[in-house]
């Protein structure tokens, strides 16, 4: 079942998509929609002459170099340097 915010498939939660027989729902752009909503939002509020909203108990760098894998990349590259 392929779900889109805004699309023609009706909003049906997991459950109602499994009774309806899928085992697989897709959320293709959610996640694009959410971090494009974000940057609009910091946009602005950089627009405004603010700092970024930074939440002092979750350094975002360190969840961004998490993500995206860099830790074991930078290991990666120090064991054959």
């Amino acid at each position: 079942f392929n779900w889109v915010e805004g699309g023609r498939s009706p909003a049906l939660n997991p459950a109602q998509v499994a009774e309806l027989g899928y085992r697989v729902l897709l959320y293709p752009v959610s996640l694009l929609f959410a971090a494009t909503t974000a940057m609009h939002a910091t946009l602005a509020n950089l627009r405004s002459g603010a700092m970024p909203l930074v939440d002092p108990e979750n350094d975002p760098f360190q969840a961004f170099t998490d993500t995206i894998g860099l830790p074991a990349v930078l290991e990666t590259q120090h064991r054959f340097t």
